[in-house]
């Protein structure tokens, strides 16, 4: 699964020091204003082991829908994948951009298109948008 946060996520830490948690959340804080002014996306990526990683960053949305549809080549090769699946959180104009982009690149005849669900949405908010199909990693 590759998901494209449309907002910047800061997860809290834990710190034995809160002159070191104030230097290190100036540091969070500072990288995403920076990262919103700039428009980086980052796409993510669930490990086998169920953790989700950062996958690469890309600059504008349309790059980041272009990064998960190239995945979805690279990932997805030796497999038909005729059946995608994307899920959003209300912006539902990107995730039937990217069916159409998968359509034409790919011919899938069967693209389900929902809503993320109440937990992970509360978690990444709005702008998020993740891409399932059948691949050689996970």
């Amino acid at each position: 699964m590759l998901l494209i946060f449309g907002s910047t996520i800061i997860c809290p830490g834990h710190f034995n020091s809160s002159k070191i948690a104030l230097t290190v959340s100036f540091f969070i804080y500072a990288t995403a204003v920076v990262g919103t002014l700039i428009h980086v996306k980052p796409v993510l990526h669930v490990t086998n082991e169920g953790e989700l990683k950062p996958f690469q960053n890309v600059r504008g949305r349309k790059k980041a829908l272009q990064s998960l549809v190239d995945s979805m080549k690279k990932e997805g090769a030796g497999y038909e994948n005729k059946v995608a699946f994307i899920v959003h959180g209300d912006c539902i104009e990107d995730a039937e951009k990217l069916a159409s982009i998968i359509k034409e690149r790919f011919g899938n005849d069967r693209i389900t298109i929902s809503y993320v669900g109440p937990v992970i949405g509360a978690h990444s908010g709005p702008g998020t948008l993740a891409l399932f199909f059948l691949g050689e990693h996970r």
